[in-house]
Formats: structure tokens, C-alpha cells, sequence
């Protein structure tokens, strides 16, 4: 089966950003749409018991988080439009908010994903080994084919 819609998970890094490209590059063969997705995992920068952070101190948490979020998007945003504009596709840029494995399968279903391409960091430690990685996450809870780019 051909794909007609192909979705991009994007976190700024390298190997998302190859995998973007790679997606362009098989949407642009194959007449298919991209969606890409960014998703901002806000417990990164709120921490919840113990120690307090920056957020929490500051009494502005919902200013702080929009701030964040409104920087964040703008520089997304940027990064997927300069790789996107090698390709002369159009690319539809969904950004969400919470857990990103959980995010990026929401929206496949949502936008009927045929395939959904993201980047491993191969970050490895004790947190991958616990929890598992987003993209391997995603590559065993995906009803549909998901290649990891490496």
C-alpha cells in the first residue's frame, strides 16, 4: 500500500529533521501529504513535589508557559518550514502540548496516518531502559507502519 498520508514526528533534533526530510522527499514522489507534529511536554519544565521549578517560584506559571510555548512554536515552526522549503510541498504543522508518545499516536488516528516517520535520539541510559524511548514507544503502540530513522 502506497501512503497518502505521512506523519512527522519533530523535536528540533537532527534525526528528526532527517526523518522530515525523508518524508518530503517520499510525500513529494508519491503525491502524499505530510503532517508534521511538535508536541512541548510541559512536565519539563514544571516539576511537581520536591524541589520547585522555575516556574513554579516565579507565580506567573501560566504567562511563563504561554511564553514558553508561543518561542517554542515560532522556532518549530521556522525549522520545519526551512527544511520543507527544499521540497516545494506543502507541509500541514500540528503543535501539541503533553506527552509526545502518547501525542503523535492521537494524531495518527486523528488524521489517519498511513505511515509515521520520527528519530531515534539513541540517547540510551537508565530513563530509555525504564521507560522506553518515544520512538520505540510509538513503533510498538502504532496501528500503522512507523520507520525510525537512525
Amino acid at each position: 500500500m502506497i501512503p497518502s498520508r505521512i506523519l512527522v514526528a519533530f523535536d528540533g533534533s537532527d534525526l528528526s529533521a532527517r526523518a522530515l526530510s525523508m518524508a518530503l522527499g517520499i510525500g513529494k514522489a508519491i503525491d502524499a501529504e505530510i503532517h508534521v507534529v511538535y508536541v512541548i511536554k510541559i512536565s519539563d519544565y514544571i516539576r511537581f513535589g520536591g524541589h520547585a521549578g522555575p516556574l513554579e517560584r516565579s507565580g506567573q506559571i501560566s504567562e511563563l508557559i504561554s511564553e514558553h510555548i508561543l518561542k517554542k512554536g515560532i522556532q518549530m515552526e521556522r525549522e520545519i518550514a526551512g527544511i520543507a522549503a527544499e521540497y516545494e510541498i506543502p507541509v500541514h504543522v500540528h503543535k501539541k502540548i503533553g506527552d509526545p508518545r502518547e501525542e503523535i499516536l492521537h494524531l495518527s488516528g486523528i488524521i489517519d496516518a498511513d505511515l509515521i516517520m520520527l528519530g531515534s535520539t539513541g540517547s540510551g541510559g537508565l530513563k530509555d531502559i525504564l521507560l522506553g524511548s518515544v520512538s520505540d514507544y510509538v513503533a510498538r503502540n502504532s496501528p500503522v507502519t512507523t520507520v525510525i530513522v537512525r
